[in-house]
C-alpha cells in the first residue's frame, strides 16, 4: 500500500509523466521485463499460476497501465526477489526504508521522508 501511495500519489498517475514508470506502482518496463525473466523464470509453478489468473501466454508490461491486480501481484514479484524480509505492516519508517533501499533505490528522486508522507496521507487516513 506504501508503495502505491507514493509511486502514484494514490492512482493519481498511471504512466509516469516524463518517464518510462507505468501503472501505480510506477514500474518501468525493463524492470517488469526483469522480474518475468530473471526470478519469475526460476519459479514454473508461479508462473503457471500468475498466467492463469491473468489469462496470459507472454507477459507485457503494458498491462500496467490498466490492470489493477497485475500491478499489485508486480510490486510484490519486485520484493519478493529481495533476500531482507519486509518490515511489520505497522512499522512504516522500515516500510519507507525498505521501499528506498529496494524499490525506489539510492539513486531514486524518491526520499522515506515523502514515503512517509503519503503513506499517511493515502493509506492512514484512508483507514
Amino acid at each position: 500500500m506504501g508503495t502505491i501511495a507514493h509511486e502514484s500519489l494514490s492512482r493519481r498517475y498511471i504512466k509516469q509523466v516524463g518517464g518510462p514508470a507505468l501503472g501505480i506502482i510506477q514500474m518501468e518496463p525493463v524492470t517488469h521485463d526483469d522480474i518475468w525473466q530473471n526470478y519469475l523464470r526460476y519459479k514454473p509453478e508461479l508462473v503457471n499460476r500468475l498466467k492463469l489468473l491473468f489469462e496470459i501466454n507472454e507477459p507485457n508490461a503494458d498491462r500496467l497501465i490498466y490492470d489493477l491486480r497485475y500491478n499489485i501481484v508486480m510490486c510484490r514479484m519486485h520484493y519478493r526477489r529481495v533476500k531482507e524480509k519486509l518490515p511489520a505492516a505497522d512499522d512504516i519508517q522500515g516500510l519507507a526504508h525498505y521501499w528506498k533501499s529496494h524499490y525506489n533505490t539510492d539513486k531514486g528522486k524518491g526520499s522515506t521522508e515523502q514515503f512517509i508522507q503519503h503513506f499517511n496521507h493515502y493509506v492512514a487516513g484512508a483507514l
